[in-house]
């Protein structure tokens, strides 16, 4: 099973519960991230689903690379609002943390290498669209 199947099987999991998971994702990004918190104050309940939403779609795609395009935008398109490199993973990391909360003792530690895979993946991505972007990493 590569990473991305591990992925999709823990938001496969999750999904069983039956619970949104945007408004959890939000709370852990605000408690690790005041600062970002701060930056979506003024974001209503339609836009911070549209932003999990937007994530989640980049956590599961098949393939991290096929995200660049995506990702070179919203990074750069992200700077006129203050977000600094550093907040797309307190991000991702607050998705995962959700996702291993909602498995609760399902949660193994081939899930955990593989999300820290898609991150870093991810994480690489987003290092260098905020450098083509002319932004410190």
């Amino acid at each position: 099973m590569t990473d991305t199947d591990l992925v999709l099987q823990t938001f496969e999991i999750a999904a069983e519960t039956g619970e949104d998971i945007t408004q959890a994702v939000n709370e852990a990004f605000i408690a690790a991230s005041p600062t970002s918190g701060e930056l979506m104050d003024h974001m209503d309940e339609y836009m911070l689903g549209r932003m999990t939403d937007e994530v989640l779609t980049v956590l599961m795609a098949d393939d991290v690379s096929t995200q660049r395009d995506y990702l070179n935008f919203e990074v750069d398109s992200h700077r006129a609002y203050g977000v600094l490199p550093d907040m797309y993973r307190q991000l991702l990391v607050a998705v995962r943390d959700t996702v291993r909360s909602m498995l609760g003792s399902a949660w193994s530690a081939d899930y955990d290498a593989a999300w820290d895979a898609r991150i870093q993946a991810l994480l690489k991505e987003i290092d260098q669209a905020a450098l083509a972007a002319g932004e410190e990493v």
